[in-house]
């Protein structure tokens, strides 16, 4: 039976908070309905889902009766702990769970089980004492691990390279460890992403380089991400492959995000697929669609290309949001579109000094010396701003992290969080002494 990706509903979610940070109101989704379209527009079948809060804003439950499919989130210190996915009416996949546990505020492992299936996979992080991500283990089944990653930072954390080692048999069945791919990232002085270099390894331990893919990052003078583009390692000089274009409306929300491959007739890009971001005025409906382009027009298109909402969180987002990646009972699903009811809800998970429920928090605030940030992300970066705009610093961190403010003026200051080139929160601190 084939796997299609339906919808990655979690990123998306992300991408409707991201314009809404600075208000203690927020739109979140409350339901969707996913659509198939034919060509001619022509809606042929509709899929229903709903979403479930708790009182301090957290997503708690998320349904898919069409699919009998549904997903219970718990927290632990308002940090995810447990994603229960149950599969239920008949379904051939067994119930799946998600476990994090955590130590000092940073992920300590996570682990995944398949039920009846008696299937699990198990991650465990270790960290410096810079309190920077240092190695993560990979085993399955068991405690024994079957991958891990290392992680060295150079140049005052803007060169972060993530080495992934497997195991293989050499002689009199010895096993080695050898390195099976190399990922270099880039940072700017701000600690703004700017490439991602991925080189891998054969397995027979000679060390050849079998591919290398080179990402760059570009963004508008604002700072929002313009485009992605990948290029592969030819002969020794890097060839375009694809691109990612970004288009934002007046309130900087994604509007458009359009895909394309490189033309060699053409010398230029050839945009073929775009997704397209619409929301209503007042903030109450929002709508996803993916197109394709056929003949110099646009028609709808089942967006296969998995990787649109996982290019830009971190791995533990990734295998929390894989849960939105379903399988369709008969293979022949083609979903075009899917559209968000949205109902507004106060924010009790950004920025709040007089509130404990939040998810991103950043205290005491107001504050004197020293601030601590903790954020449920890893790799990220905290950036704080004047009134002017002038960037003042700039901080990689993994889930938390504290910035010594002693020589700074009493004032307001904003903030903002980013995981690579993505914003993920932002808001306002003040330091004591401000009127």
């Amino acid at each position: 039976m084939k796997t299609k990706t339906l919808l990655l509903l979690g990123v998306v979610i992300t991408k409707l908070l991201e314009a809404q940070t600075s208000s203690d109101i927020i739109m979140q989704p409350g339901h969707f309905v996913s659509r198939q379209i034919t060509n001619t527009g022509e809606v042929t079948k509709e899929y229903d889902a709903g979403f479930s809060y708790s009182q301090d804003g957290k997503l708690s439950d998320f349904n898919f009766p069409d699919f009998s499919l549904s997903s219970h989130y718990t927290y632990e210190d308002h940090l995810l702990a447990n994603v229960l996915t149950h599969h239920y009416g008949g379904h051939p996949l067994f119930d799946e769970s998600l476990t994090y546990q955590y130590e000092d505020g940073k992920i300590k492992s996570f682990f995944h089980g398949w039920g009846a299936m008696n299937r699990n996979e198990c991650w465990t992080y270790t960290y410096d004492e810079n309190g920077r991500l240092a190695r993560k283990d990979y085993g399955t089944n068991s405690s024994d691990t079957i991958n891990y990653f290392l992680y060295e930072y150079e140049d005052d954390d803007r060169t972060v390279t993530e080495t992934s080692y497997v195991q293989i048999l050499q002689g009199s069945w010895q096993v080695v460890w050898v390195p099976n791919k190399i990922t270099t990232s880039r940072y700017s002085e701000d600690y703004q992403l700017l490439s991602v270099q991925t080189d891998r390894f054969n397995y027979n331990g000679g060390g050849e380089i079998t591919q290398s893919v080179l990402l760059t990052y570009l963004y508008t003078p604002s700072g929002r991400l313009a485009e992605e583009i990948t290029q592969i390692l030819v002969e020794e000089e890097w060839v375009n492959n694809a691109i990612m274009r970004y288009m934002y409306d007046d309130l900087g929300r994604v509007s458009e995000q359009q895909n394309g491959i490189w033309s060699k007739n053409l010398d230029d890009w050839t945009i073929n697929q775009k997704v397209v971001f619409e929301t209503s005025e007042d903030g109450s409906i929002y709508t996803v669609s993916f197109l394709k382009k056929v003949d110099d027009n646009w028609e709808w298109d089942l967006f296969n290309n998995q990787t649109l909402f996982f290019n830009n969180v971190s791995k533990s987002q990734q295998q929390a949001l894989g849960y939105f990646v379903y399988e369709d009972m008969n293979g022949s699903a083609s979903v075009n579109q899917f559209e968000f009811e949205m109902t507004p809800t106060e924010r009790p998970f950004y920025l709040s000094p007089e509130k404990e429920e939040i998810t991103y928090s950043i205290f005491p605030n107001p504050g004197k010396d020293n601030i601590t940030i903790k954020a449920p992300v890893e790799n990220s970066v905290i950036r704080f701003y004047d009134l002017q705009g002038r960037l003042l610093l700039a901080k990689p961190f993994d889930f938390n992290t504290t910035v010594n403010t002693d020589n700074w003026t009493p004032g307001l200051y904003l903030w903002e969080i980013w995981n690579g080139p993505m914003k993920e929160a932002s808001g306002k601190w003040i330091k004591d002494g401000f009127q």
